[in-house]
C-alpha cells in the first residue's frame, strides 16, 4: 500500500520507536524507507552515528533504505521533512510524537503537530514512549 515511507529520526529515543512501524509497513508492501533528518546543529556526529546504525537495522531486516537531510535552523524541521516528503512523492510520513526538539507542544511535538497541518501525504504518529 505505501511504496515510499518518510521515516523522520533525530537520534531520540522516542524517534526510535517509529522505525519499527515504518519498517513493518515497508515490508508488508514491498515499499522503500526514506530517512528524513533536519540537521539543526553544527556538530551532530553523535546524531549521525545513531542514525546510521539505525538505518543499518532497516537494511538488515532487507529494506530499501536511503538517507535524506538537510540543513533546518531549530523550528524550521518540519519543513525539511515536508520537502522531503514531497521530493520523494511519499505515500506516508512516519514520525514519533516528541523528539528532541527542544520546543513541547501542548501534546505532541512541535514539528508532529506542523506535520499533521502541512504534509503532502498522511502521517503515521508513534507514541514515542513505552
Amino acid at each position: 500500500m505505501y511504496s515510499k515511507i518518510v521515516l523522520a529520526l533525530d537520534a531520540s529515543e522516542g524517534a526510535a520507536m517509529a522505525l519499527p512501524h515504518a519498517a513493518a509497513l515497508a515490508k508488508a508492501g514491498g515499499g522503500e524507507v526514506i530517512v528524513a533528518h533536519a540537521v539543526t546543529h553544527a556538530r551532530e556526529d553523535s546524531i549521525e552515528q545513531v542514525i546510521n546504525g539505525e538505518v543499518e537495522q532497516l537494511r538488515g531486516a532487507g529494506l530499501r533504505v536511503h538517507v535524506e537531510k538537510a540543513a533546518a535552523l531549530v523550528g524550521e524541521e518540519a519543513d525539511v521533512i515536508r520537502r522531503i516528503a514531497s521530493a520523494n512523492g511519499a505515500d506516508l510520513i512516519v514520525i514519533a510524537n516528541r523528539g528532541r526538539s527542544p520546543f513541547k507542544g501542548a501534546l505532541l511535538g512541535s514539528v508532529t503537530q506542523r506535520l499533521l497541518v502541512d504534509a503532502p501525504c498522511p502521517v503515521l504518529v508513534v507514541p514515542g514512549h513505552d
